[in-house]
């Protein structure tokens, strides 16, 4: 067996770790020498969730293909996938493994005692085990498809996960939460605490909410008295509080605390990402227990979750800590973290990349073809299967059984009857000529409709690139993501080209013809013409929306939409006003607008957006949106910070 160890750029940030981990913890007394302490390694593999290969049955079999065809992992071969990791793991001599949650896939007992029997291989060589439970972990409602048909089978309770893993944490822990009732519905957790060695103490939090009534329903409450949804954390003062103790008891002992659970504590998708409500991304109560975590001189936080390699740094008056959030192990790029402390007590950071799968573990039902593929060149394999996955789970959207409702839908709140032969051939119009020709779109090519002749008939040179068509390049940058690579940068390759992708896109769409469709089949909707917008897009990277009368006759398509809207002013928008005039009116109005909308970041006083001066990025007096500004300072320096590379 070999693997492909790649060190990614969160080792180029090994500075920050250094600043970030002193030698001593804020917890320990001062000594006349430094302190020494006892070399550690740790192996982190997060988020296995596995289906068990009995339970599969067969990857051949629909009701199986249904259930793996969401959510990019690859279920049908997780357990042959989990056990090549251990092999790892056994082979690098690891002295810790640490499983930060999402044991399972749909939280069967069959499959929980299958990760059971891995970590029992690495414990029988040597390898201390640690597990948290996740939200895929406890009282699921799991189907069995060994037989061909989707079975329910057994899951687990807290009670049988405390079983199931009695000699990867619960058995020798020196201190434990309690399952029982308290106030709000809340039933205490699984939480517990071990010491790694003569210096480093874990403590593993569970903040999963896998609670629910007879029926199913939820009904544990947050801080705020909101119902919290299965797959939600829930922290609480009380939980907290025991955490708190077990820091101080940390303390008193001379230890350095190590924390351990399954939802992030910091934003490892960036500021932006996390300020969007999204209550299952990262831990609630998050600000007061960052300060708590700070306080009490905790340094390292080891998560998952949310399917991504990344590393999210915070800091406040008191100290700081990192967050390492490590990839699902079933998806792309079915990654492995190293940490390595020395007697410094100073921590380096290693990623490697599963390569191969061990091809005694592939299970029978598994076809030559893509055995051959899985024992050869995993990452490929992988990469791929996030493409057909997510391409499948696209088309089955808008391709239901219903056929077109997203695009009826949409057709219907601009005017049209959805139940009409016109707004049907409209959204065929829209699927064919629109979707399906700009996501099958080659890259490259002069000789045919692609990102390169489309380019070059503005003057344009895009970057050399292997990339076959849009979406592959698409699925490349969702790659890069889960893979936390950090190299997508602003002027670099790919910011070009997703820039000429969206360019593209407006292309396509004027010359499918679809805008003058749209009038033809509704007189009240103006017909429109990009040509002048575009030339001044692809040339200068401007958006003019007064170029062909652009934004004026817009207007008439989102009319119906906005007659339902509550406007700051009492007018009818239409092509009469103009664009010029128009693109006045919607300055004056800005504002107000931006203000009403909560996850927009705008300082009237300042004239910033997201702390971008509003003067980079448009001048809506001029109708101008500098589309190149928005990209550098927006895409890259706020909503992607984190998401498309590591922060310093």
């Amino acid at each position: 067996m070999k693997l492909t160890a790649k060190i990614t750029s969160a080792v180029l940030a090994l500075c920050l770790f250094a600043a970030l981990i002193p030698t001593l913890s804020a917890c320990d007394r001062a000594e006349d020498e430094p302190r020494v302490y006892a070399p550690l390694t740790i192996g982190v593999l997060s988020d296995p969730q596995i289906v068990a290969a009995a339970e599969v049955g067969d990857d051949d079999y629909p009701d199986f293909q249904e259930f793996n065809a969401v959510g990019q992992k690859m279920l049908f071969i997780s357990e042959a996938i989990l056990m090549t990791a251990v092999d790892r793991m056994i082979e690098a001599k690891v002295d810790v493994v640490l499983i930060p949650g999402d044991l399972t896939e749909n939280g069967s007992k069959v499959g929980h005692e299958t990760v059971a029997r891995e970590c029992r291989r690495m414990e029988d060589a040597g390898i201390k085990v640690y597990v948290v439970c996740g939200n895929h972990d406890i009282n699921k409602d799991p189907d069995s498809y060994a037989t061909g048909v989707a079975v329910p089978c057994d899951t687990v309770t807290q009670a049988d996960f405390m079983r199931i893993f009695a000699d990867y944490g619960f058995a020798e822990a020196i201190a434990r939460d309690e399952i029982k009732s308290y106030a709000n519905g809340e039933q205490g957790s699984m939480s517990y605490v071990c010491d790694l060695n003569a210096d480093y103490r874990l403590i593993c939090v569970d903040a999963a909410n896998y609670y629910s009534d007879e029926s199913g329903n939820r009904y544990l409450r947050n801080e705020n008295g909101d119902l919290v949804s299965r797959g939600a954390p829930i922290m609480t003062e009380r939980l907290m509080n025991w955490i708190e103790e077990q820091l101080i008891a940390c303390c008193n002992d001379g230890k350095v605390p190590f924390i351990m659970e399954h939802f992030p504590v910091n934003d490892p998708m960036g500021e932006f990402v996390g300020s969007l409500g999204m209550d299952d991304v990262v831990i609630n109560m998050r600000d007061q227990y960052r300060a708590l975590l700070t306080r009490y001189g905790v340094k390292t936080v080891f998560t998952g979750h949310l399917h991504t390699q990344h590393v999210a740094s915070y800091a406040d008056e008191n100290g700081s800590f990192v967050d390492i959030e490590t990839g699902c192990l079933t998806n792309y790029a079915l990654p492995l973290r190293f940490l390595t402390y020395d007697e410094n007590g100073a921590m380096t950071v290693r990623n490697e990349y599963l390569d191969k799968v061990n091809p005694d573990y592939v299970p029978a039902y598994v076809s030559a073809d893509i055995k051959s593929k899985i024992t050869t060149d995993l990452q490929s394999y992988a990469l791929r299967f996030v493409y057909d996955n997510l391409i499948n789970n696209i088309d089955g959207k808008i391709n239901d059984e219903e056929e077109y409702s997203m695009f009826l839908n949409i057709l219907g709140k601009i005017g049209f009857d959805e139940e009409s032969d016109e707004a049907l051939d409209l959204a065929d119009m829209i699927y064919t000529e629109l979707y399906q020709k700009f996501i099958y779109m080659p890259v490259n090519g002069r000789d045919v409709m692609s990102i390169e002749s489309i380019c070059l008939g503005y003057g344009i040179q895009i970057p050399a690139n292997d990339y076959e068509d849009v979406f592959e390049f698409i699925i490349d940058l969702v790659g890069k993501v889960y893979k936390g690579e950090g190299n997508i940068v602003y002027g670099g390759t790919e910011e070009k080209l997703l820039k000429y992708c969206i360019y593209s896109a407006l292309y396509v769409i004027n010359e499918s013809g679809f805008l003058s469709e749209l009038h033809e089949q509704n007189e009240d909707i103006a017909e429109i013409d990009l040509t002048a917008l575009l030339d001044r897009l692809f040339r200068e990277d401007v958006l003019d929306l007064t170029a062909g009368d652009f934004i004026a006759k817009a207007v008439t398509i989102v009319n119906p939409i906005l007659s339902d809207v509550d406007l700051p002013l009492n007018i009818k928008l239409s092509e009469d006003i103009g664009s010029t005039a128009l693109c006045g009116l919607v300055s004056t109005l800005l504002p107000t607008m931006l203000s009403k909308i909560s996850v927009v970041d705008y300082d009237a006083e300042a004239g910033t957006l997201w702390g971008v001066a509003m003067s980079d990025l448009m001048d809506l007096d001029k109708g101008e949106i500098y589309f190149d500004g928005i990209i550098e300072k927006v895409v890259f320096g706020v909503v992607g910070k984190n998401l498309l590379w590591y922060a310093d």
